[in-house]
């Protein structure tokens, strides 16, 4: 018998390691929530993602933490999360965290 897809809150699977964000916000109280789904889909499916942040309009520093350590998780299992499309106020506060460059290209410092 196969198992019904799994259904995700903050994003949706367009095709296998090609995630859209479907979120505004990425903030204190949805942080946890979202490293937790991405590394539900890791453990499911262990392949790089690209995932689209263009729906993305609000980041904040514990979505940024969050984001780091989901991919932190999925170096230990051997791939990458990469970040496209961040504009606006996620892109801006990941530039001045300095950490645009680790979520548009994780490859060179993870």
């Amino acid at each position: 018998m196969n198992k019904p897809p799994a259904r995700y809150t903050f994003f949706t699977v367009e095709k296998p390691g090609y995630l859209a964000i479907t979120k505004s916000r990425i903030g204190l109280h949805e942080a946890e929530s979202f490293r937790k789904e991405l590394v539900r889909y890791l453990e499911i499916h262990n392949h790089d993602i690209n995932l689209n942040s263009s729906r993305l309009n609000d980041l904040d520093c514990s979505g940024i933490a969050v984001i780091i350590r989901a991919e932190s998780e999925a170096r230990k299992r051997g791939v990458y999360i990469r970040f496209e499309g961040l504009k606006n106020k996620p892109r801006h506060i990941a530039e001045i965290t300095k950490t645009l460059k680790i979520l548009e290209h994780p490859e060179v410092y993870f």
